[in-house]
């Protein structure tokens, strides 16, 4: 997906979401929160709306424990 096509519907999943993680429902701001693929695009999921979830940036380590490797590896957030 395009750049600006994935910050689009960032912002929609966020706006969707009211601005709140959606595990632990603490406010986060947009340039701050991760979009989270419910069902994994390796394993199938897609980017519509559906499958994807605002979250904090805790509760996102929480649900990928091993991305925060990748994250100090290649420097930014897979995906």
């Amino acid at each position: 997906m395009p750049d600006h096509q994935w910050r689009k519907l960032r912002q929609a999943v966020y706006q969707r979401d009211e601005g709140e993680c959606c595990y632990c429902y603490d406010k986060v701001e947009l340039f701050q929160c991760h979009i989270h693929h419910v069902l994994p695009l390796s394993q199938g999921g897609t980017n519509r709306p559906g499958n994807l979830k605002t979250l904090c940036v805790d509760c996102h380590q929480y649900r990928h424990p091993f991305m925060l490797d990748d994250v100090k590896r290649i420097g930014e957030w897979p995906g």
